[in-house]
């Protein structure tokens, strides 16, 4: 990982459900990790699992989920917040898991690998620890949609790249891409007008956070949303899962579902 990365934070790339600005980020989240639940069962590894949403998330789908994020700032916050499920947390790293070899029914890794220098690393570590067969739901942006400078992304991948990165040990079954629709939209801007508000009040918790008595709600309340938007539009070879189907390249994210060789 690179240095001063801390997923689940403030000042990294995690999605943190109690700070209005990420909302957006929040929901794109959730919606994966919905999807992902279609897939998962017995032991799944979340594999950087940064504040917890998503591995009680899984656990709500039926997973026995263990989930393991680098920040041990982030871990503290999953365990307080997103216990639902008994999801199982851990400080670690995920290029080196130190589990014993097929151990594992499934794995989730959304936003990781781009922030691995040894990505190819990462994915045989994956493989090492996945039973023959078991599916890997893994996600990363799309490079030709991403704005800004990304300090803490070692590597980008367009999507064939990504699944090449993959294909010496796991199958694609099904790729997906992501889109933030207009309800997430709504949702940022009516977030940036409680975020003004805060602000002009002078918030001693900073201007952007939800207020502490607040917070439990709130992780609680999102974690529940079923929005079914940001869409996931799916496509397995070249049928269409969906009746609406991008341009796949058009994506904000790219999630495959591969199965282990």
């Amino acid at each position: 990982m690179p240095a001063g990365y801390a997923p689940g934070t403030s000042s990294g790339e995690g999605a943190l459900p109690h700070y209005l600005s990420k909302y957006s980020r929040f929901l794109t989240h959730v919606a994966r990790y919905e999807f992902a639940g279609r897939f998962v069962s017995g032991l799944c590894l979340d594999a950087g699992c940064g504040t917890g949403y998503g591995a009680a998330l899984l656990a709500r789908a039926g997973a026995r989920v263990c989930a393991i994020g680098i920040s041990p700032h982030a871990i503290q916050y999953a365990t307080r917040y997103f216990s639902q499920g008994h999801p199982h947390y851990l400080v670690g790293d995920v290029a080196r898991l130190g589990f014993q070899g097929l151990c594992l029914d499934a794995v989730v890794a959304f936003e990781v690998i781009e922030h691995v220098s040894d990505y190819t690393g990462f994915v045989a570590e994956l493989a090492r620890v996945c039973h023959v067969g078991a599916p890997l739901v893994i996600s990363r942006p799309n490079r030709l949609k991403s704005q800004g400078n990304h300090p803490f992304r070692v590597v980008e991948f367009s999507l064939d790249e990504f699944r090449n990165a993959l294909e010496p040990y796991f199958e694609t079954v099904l790729v997906a891409g992501q889109f933030v629709g207009r309800r997430t939209q709504r949702l940022e801007q009516a977030a940036g007008l409680v975020s003004r508000l805060m602000r002009g009040l002078g918030r001693p918790m900073g201007p952007d956070r939800v207020p502490p008595v607040l917070e439990r709600k709130v992780a609680i309340g999102l974690v529940g949303l079923l929005s079914g938007d940001p869409g996931l539009h799916c496509v397995r070879g070249e049928v269409a899962v969906r009746r609406e189907i991008r341009r796949m390249e058009d994506a904000h994210f790219f999630v495959i579902v591969a199965g282990r060789r």
